[in-house]
């Protein structure tokens, strides 16, 4: 049984205020409604991912591997699959912009922003940490 007094991360209630929860919904909604963008078409990919950080920049939303991933319609295994492929442009620009959510993600972590023990499992699962 969990300690009730701890802080660790497994112990953590949701802190929602009330409309909270809908608003996001919302939001990341509004990402899987967008058309896939294949890894042949470049140029779109390139936009699209200018598009998920202005999206998330105007929403006051942290970016996250799974949020562009949802931008862009497929998964984070299908990114992680066109970055492994170095030598296509679309790797290289989802390498970039995963250097981006990764230097955020660290920022954030010195920052006291999220919690360092969240931080670790992403950093690991996401940047190969």
């Amino acid at each position: 049984m969990s300690n009730k007094n701890s802080n660790f991360p497994t112990n953590q209630k949701p802190d929602l205020k009330p409309g909270e929860m809908s608003k996001t919904v919302s939001l990341f909604d509004d990402l899987r409604q967008m058309p896939p963008v294949r890894k042949s078409d470049t140029a779109r990919v390139e936009e699209r991912v200018g598009q998920y950080f202005q999206f998330c920049e105007e929403r006051d939303l942290k970016p996250s591997v799974e949020g562009l991933a949802l931008a862009l319609g497929t998964s984070r295994q299908v990114l992680w699959n066109w970055e492994q492929d170095s030598n296509s442009k679309a790797g290289q620009i989802i390498s970039r912009a995963k250097l981006l959510i990764n230097a955020l993600l660290t920022d954030f972590t010195l920052n006291g922003k999220i919690n360092f023990a969240y931080s670790i499992w992403l950093q690991k699962n996401h940047f190969g940490y």
